[in-house]
């Protein structure tokens, strides 16, 4: 993102090492938390780095040699960075999702007009996939499908959850051995985990008072207070991003 607002900047002449780390730094800063003049702190190394891959891949060229060389990204750079920007998941990140949003509402404009002054480069076939990559509203549609996939995706480990202690629950009183109840629950609810090691070898692992409360009561807490907390976080930042469409 740093590299797309130093080009739109700096179209004429190119932008600078020193104008990329700015940039990136800016962003950072506007999403970062942890108080006033909080940044994520960016090495020069890392930039010089980044430009460097960035040359090598054809995704940017030097304008300028000197003892601070310029650099212009190509119409490959720009394409390949705004695709990974646009196309990427930010559930995880979903202050960094917003700004994705702002960025294009507020630079797309002015990533559009770089590529025009590209020229031959810049053919109508471009210019429609740019609109495509630039198009903060299918951005949107897109982070909201993702985000909604993701709220079923907890609903169901909540169910799930609850499901598992109420039925340990209901076969330790009737009688049912705990080493019993394990294989059941195993079968009956396996875990996302399963691939890389099965849930019955999990909870078999575990000392079994520490396993019975792993299977009922922390069963419960983490449906209660760590899926329903992130899934209501998702269900906010969803409510969000569809107020933004339009916008």
């Amino acid at each position: 993102m740093g590299a797309l607002a130093a080009q739109t900047t700096g179209a004429s002449t190119g932008f600078r090492q020193k104008d990329l780390k700015f940039y990136a730094e800016l962003f950072s800063n506007w999403v970062q938390l942890g108080g006033v003049g909080a940044t994520h702190a960016i090495h020069n190394t890392q930039v010089m780095r980044f430009l460097r891959e960035l040359v090598s891949d054809h995704h940017a060229r030097v304008t300028q040699k000197r003892k601070q060389p310029s650099y212009h990204l190509t119409r490959a750079g720009v394409f390949t960075i705004t695709s990974h920007l646009v196309s990427r998941s930010y559930l995880e990140e979903r202050s960094h999702c917003i700004l994705m949003w702002y960025f294009l509402k507020s630079y797309g404009h002015q990533i559009r007009e770089s590529m025009q002054r590209a020229g031959n480069e810049f053919s109508r076939a471009h210019q429609i996939e740019l609109e495509q990559l630039l198009d903060r509203e299918r951005f949107l549609h897109r982070q909201i499908q993702l985000v909604r996939h993701e709220i079923q995706r907890l609903k169901g480990r909540i169910t799930c959850a609850f499901e598992i202690e109420k039925y340990v629950r209901t076969r330790l009183n009737a009688g049912m051995s705990l080493a019993s109840c394990i294989e059941h629950v195993a079968s009956l609810y396996p875990y996302e985990l399963n691939p890389q090691r099965p849930f019955s070898v999990t909870l078999r692992e575990l000392p079994p008072a520490v396993c019975e409360w792993e299977i009922t009561d922390g069963s419960r807490l983490r449906a209660q207070h760590l899926f329903d907390s992130v899934a209501e976080d998702l269900v906010n930042h969803e409510r969000r991003l569809c107020g933004l469409v339009g916008l």
